[in-house]
C-alpha cells in the first residue's frame, strides 16, 4: 500500500527520531490552498523544548512536496531550501502585528 502523503510521512518519521516522547501540538488547515482554500500552508506542528532555553520548535508542512513528486529534482522537496530570509520576514509580521494590537 503507498501513503497518500508520503513527505509528510518522512517529515513525521524523522521529527518522531529527534522527539521520540513528545507529542506535537498540530493544528490543520480547514481548506487547503493548492484545492483553493485561503490556508497556504497545509499545517503547524509545534514542539515544546526546553534547552537550550524554553522554546517552541515550530514545523511547517506545505513547503515541500508532501502529497506527490511534483518535480523531477530528486535532491529537493518543494522550495528545496530553508530561508532564513523568509523566516526573518514572518517574525518581523507577527512582531509587527503585536505592536499594532498592545502599542508596544
Amino acid at each position: 500500500m503507498t501513503s497518500d502523503a508520503p513527505g509528510w510521512e518522512a517529515i513525521d518519521a524523522r521529527l518522531a527520531e529527534l522527539y521520540p516522547d513528545l507529542e506535537p501540538k498540530h493544528y490543520g488547515t480547514l481548506h487547503r490552498f493548492t484545492l483553493g482554500g485561503p490556508d497556504p500552508l497545509d499545517g503547524v506542528s509545534f514542539y515544546p523544548r526546553a534547552a537550550p532555553m524554553p522554546h517552541w520548535h515550530i514545523v511547517g508542512y506545505g513547503m515541500s512536496e508532501l502529497y506527490a513528486k511534483e518535480t523531477e529534482d530528486a535532491e529537493h522537496s518543494g522550495w528545496g531550501c530553508w530561508s532564513p530570509t523568509w523566516t526573518g520576514l514572518q517574525g518581523a509580521e507577527v512582531f509587527a502585528a503585536r505592536q499594532q494590537a498592545t502599542g508596544y
